[in-house]
């Protein structure tokens, strides 16, 4: 695909392509590119009813402390409370400490490598839908289960792709359907915990 430093124009054109088909996915309007002066690329932008996110694109093979410094800047001058970074290599250990640290109630950063984002993963062909479940649909869930807790249903973990594709927070029941052959779909649950350490 690429090396381990640089990502060719075509793999940038396909990680553009899948970031707008997960915002949208997630019920956000079609995200559009805006150059902010004195900032060194385009960033793209999401909105929904609730918010705006800001998505960046690394410039460097991984995202280093003096870079988010600059786009939690931005963020902060234009009062914006989640964004999705989308670098080469992930993060430096150092500004992944950073990113846990963080409150997320304050700034919700998501971070993405772009090998996540060179294909999208619910357009493969074993992909089964996901939906999350309303918190009344979650409660009325339980009670039909007859389960005391969500802590008895199978799990998910957060840093799982298409949970992170979609952003289900943590404590989220996920339903998930697939049809076999004639038959209707086949639905099962799962609830997002913590990832494995």
């Amino acid at each position: 695909m690429t090396d381990s430093t640089t990502i060719n124009k075509t793999t940038q054109n396909y990680v553009k392509q899948t970031v707008m088909e997960m915002m949208m996915d997630r019920g956000y309007q079609r995200p559009y590119e805006k150059t902010i002066t004195n900032f060194p690329t385009p960033i793209l932008v999401a909105c929904n009813d609730v918010e705006e996110c800001y998505i960046f694109f690394g410039a460097d093979s991984k995202l280093g402390v003096q870079e988010f410094r600059k786009f939690q800047t931005l963020l902060e001058q234009n009062d914006i409370r989640h964004c999705i970074i989308v670098s080469n290599l992930g993060a430096t250990s150092f500004t992944s400490s950073i990113l846990q640290k963080m409150d997320s109630a304050e700034l919700e950063v998501e971070l993405f490598p772009y090998r996540y984002l060179v294909r999208n993963p619910t357009r493969h062909s074993l992909y089964r839908h996901h939906r999350a479940l309303s918190e009344e649909e979650k409660q009325q869930f339980l009670h039909k289960m007859h389960c005391s807790n969500s802590s008895q249903l199978k799990k998910i973990f957060r840093d799982d792709r298409i949970c992170q594709y979609f952003n289900f927070p943590i404590g989220t029941i996920v339903e998930t359907s697939r049809c076999y052959g004639s038959t209707g779909p086949y639905k099962s649950y799962r609830i997002v915990e913590k990832n494995k350490t």
